[in-house]
């Protein structure tokens, strides 16, 4: 199964304009029995690895409504490099609203994602925003046992404020693979390719990422 993903995703890698690796780990704590608070931390680079591209810091509070149903409220802090290796600070503004569905080792899960980026500095000449996007994304996981989970995933990004793009200008594709250390920490392996349209540049970026999650006792 595993070697039929890597196949797969082999001719899009060869197709790339930009290989863009990325690494990042994030912790969680339960406030409560419906309550946790979340932080964590992202780097990517981007000019086949060749240059840092942007780092951030997050941080997250989330409502499990139901055993099917999730909701959190997130904020990103973003250093993100321009084409004149000069900074540019962004902050991004999300939130979520998350169904998931189990039957067997299968699980699928159905999110959408309302974000609001703003760029620059509130009180400078270059600060720009807020800029609107509806994301939706569908994950399917298959559990072959307590270690490992394989998984695939698909998103879509709408623009909702900037009539000049397409009513979708961003695909992202993903397959990874979960293995669960211990109860509390588990890491993902996976690889991303993203699609973008509606720009100067329509790129296909193929972003291979390690990403790690920890739960607070």
């Amino acid at each position: 199964m595993m070697l039929a993903l890597v196949c797969g995703w082999l001719p899009v890698a060869a197709q790339q304009d930009d290989f863009a690796p990325m690494a990042g780990i994030r912790v969680e704590k339960r406030i409560a029995p419906s309550w946790d608070i979340g932080m964590g931390t992202q780097t990517m680079f981007h000019d086949n690895a060749a240059e840092h591209w942007f780092s951030f810091a997050a941080w997250s509070v989330g409502y499990r409504i139901s055993r099917n149903f999730t909701t959190e409220v997130h904020y990103r802090f973003i250093r993100f490099r321009k084409l004149d290796n000069a900074y540019e600070t962004r902050n991004l503004f999300f939130h979520t609203l998350t169904y998931s569905g189990y039957s067997g080792p299968w699980s699928v899960a159905v999110r959408t994602r309302t974000q609001s980026l703003v760029y620059g500095d509130h009180f400078r000449d270059d600060f720009k925003g807020p800029r609107w996007y509806s994301r939706n994304r569908i994950m399917v996981r298959y559990r072959l046992d307590y270690y490992w989970a394989p998984y695939m995933a698909a998103e879509a990004f709408l623009p909702l404020n900037q009539p000049r793009r397409p009513l979708v200008d961003q695909y992202r594709w993903t397959a990874g693979i979960t293995r669960t250390i211990t109860d509390r920490f588990r890491v993902d392996l996976f690889a991303q390719v993203q699609q973008l349209l509606g720009r100067q540049s329509n790129r296909l970026i193929f972003a291979p990422g390690l990403s790690a999650y920890y739960l607070i006792p």
